[in-house]
């Protein structure tokens, strides 16, 4: 039921998956789209931001990454591709800065690390294939040089959280942004895996078994005693507790229909991309001793308890306060004539 969560700085992530299927982007010319502190970025290196910003919004939605879509779209009254260019030049502009104050602050920026980061990051995206990094990278409109560059400052500004002093959240800081932030809900998910055939995807005969259990909850049966029968969620079927989460962890979905839920009151049918979902909203705040010590959500393979997940989300706001204080002060200059002129999509020779 989760989604990935992105890091407070740029995930750089996997390029390889990321731009699966992605054509040729045309940059002609290394203009400069935005100058930080002096520093520039040119078009190749504004690509890479681009296809992030561009990739996050077409996991929210339902859209396709094509010329329609980004010209035609509106996401909160903007259009599309507005909200792409303006979404990678922000996190290019911050990605910079920050990475300019960990060096400031005297984080290693050598060329050993350099090479050690870009080997690293060939080595998770592309099993160490520098022919296929290469290959890659160059179908995108991508230099070596422009994708080190943002490698680099990934790696600057993972650095700096340890680098600044930042004060631990007190026990009433914690509670309070757990009460405001998070929600705790159970769900019956009908999947769609476990009724696909060589003939149907699954969803008709679904939404079939959906409809009965929420007529059977219509009805007045017990959400509870229906669980243990008809959840096919076996993450989450022998939970008491069930699911506690904050914003973007769950699929989008499932978490709007929670909010919009009262405590005690149970959803219509929800579609996500895993099946069906009947969705009851618990009560956070009897669960709050329970979620401090549990395993965080975003760490599984971790160590990481609730507690800890709390303490790193006040921390990373402490720290974006910083960051923005940073950015105002900051000179920013940007092209906005060539800013415009980047294409959202691959040229049509090379669909």
């Amino acid at each position: 039921m989760k989604k990935k969560i992105l890091a407070l700085f740029l995930a750089v992530g996997c390029l390889a998956g990321m731009f699966a299927g992605c054509g040729k982007t045309e940059v002609k010319e290394e203009k400069v789209v935005v100058s930080v502190n002096g520093e520039d970025i040119t078009e190749g290196e504004f690509l890479y931001y681009l296809l992030i910003a561009k990739n996050t919004i077409i996991s929210a939605g339902d859209g396709e990454d094509n010329e329609e879509y980004w010209k035609t779209t509106e996401i909160e009254g903007k259009n599309a591709g507005d909200v792409a260019r303006e979404t990678a030049l922000k996190n290019a502009v911050e990605l910079t800065v920050t990475a300019q104050k960990a060096i400031e602050m005297g984080a290693d920026n050598s060329d050993h690390v350099r090479r050690a980061q870009r080997q690293n990051f060939i080595k998770q995206s592309f099993g160490g294939s520098e022919k296929d990094y290469l290959s890659r990278i160059a179908e995108l409109g991508m230099t070596d040089e422009d994708v080190t560059k943002v490698i680099m400052k990934d790696y600057l500004a993972s650095q700096l959280s340890g680098m600044v002093d930042i004060d631990e959240p007190s026990d009433e800081e914690i509670r309070e942004y757990y009460d405001k932030n998070y929600y705790r809900a159970k769900h019956i998910l009908i999947s769609f895996s476990n009724y696909e055939t060589d003939g149907s995807d699954g969803h008709e005969e679904a939404l079939k078994k959906a409809e009965e259990v929420k007529a059977m909850i219509d009805g007045g049966a017990n959400f509870e005693s229906l669980i243990p029968e008809y959840n096919e969620d076996t993450a989450i079927n022998d939970s008491e507790t069930g699911y506690i989460f904050t914003k973007d962890v769950m699929v989008k979905p499932f978490e709007e229909a929670t909010k919009a839920l009262k405590v005690g009151e149970i959803s219509d049918i929800v579609e996500t991309d895993y099946g069906y979902h009947i969705i009851k909203r618990l009560d956070a705040g009897a669960a709050y001793n329970e979620f401090l010590t549990s395993k965080s959500m975003l760490d599984q393979n971790g160590e990481m308890t609730g507690k800890d997940e709390i303490i790193n989300f006040t921390k990373q706001e402490k720290l974006t306060v910083m960051i923005d204080e940073w950015k105002d002060k900051a000179d920013i200059k940007t092209n906005d004539s060539v800013l415009k002129e980047i294409p959202l999509t691959a040229s049509s020779e090379e669909k």
